[in-house]
């Protein structure tokens, strides 16, 4: 018994010695600075923008994409508006919103319809999947926020924190015309 325990208390010294020499420690590891994400890094939202003539209208401005669908209680109810409401009060100042509607087995004219109902002021994509998942979608609604170089800055935004989306957009808008 006195021969298993030693083995036993032996094999975490050894474990712990093996891994200090192999620098596996958090002080061994290099940090590598974090290369910016920007729109070009999603094709597929690219494409999308390109092959519904938004491509020239967002460069140069803070883009705000909203994915969203219309089972989403949330998004019908509270992000779409918000989103009228900030494109009606910044467009002007160089914010684009672009919606994504992520509504598997939608046809585009009831799309169509429900944006025209719900009189939804800025442009909207169908995607059929590809952008929501390139953007990792994991939930309803997300909001993500690219700055006037196409930088992101926000991968999934609190839809509920709208007057913290607020003054984010009116601190992007500011920089942006600072320069």
């Amino acid at each position: 018994m006195g021969t298993s325990v030693m083995k036993k208390t032996g094999i975490m010294p050894a474990m712990l010695l093996l891994a200090a020499t192999c620098g596996c420690w958090p002080w061994n590891i290099k940090h590598k600075p974090v290369q910016p994400v920007t729109l070009k890094d999603y094709p597929e939202l690219c494409a999308a923008l390109e092959r519904n003539d938004l491509a020239q209208a967002v460069e140069g401005k803070v883009l705000v994409v909203a994915v969203w669908t219309r089972s989403c209680p949330y998004c019908v109810e509270q992000t779409i508006p918000h989103m009228k409401a900030l494109y009606g009060n910044y467009h002007l100042q160089g914010l684009e919103i672009v919606g994504i509607n992520a509504d598997s087995g939608l046809d585009r004219g009831a799309l169509e319809r429900f944006i025209s109902e719900n009189r939804i002021n800025y442009p909207n994509i169908f995607d059929d999947g590809g952008i929501a998942k390139e953007l990792k979608v994991d939930g309803y609604p997300t909001i993500c926020i690219f700055d006037e170089k196409g930088v992101l800055v926000e991968d999934d935004f609190d839809p509920t924190d709208k007057k913290g989306l607020d003054e984010l957009i009116a601190k992007l808008l500011i920089k942006e015309h600072e320069r």
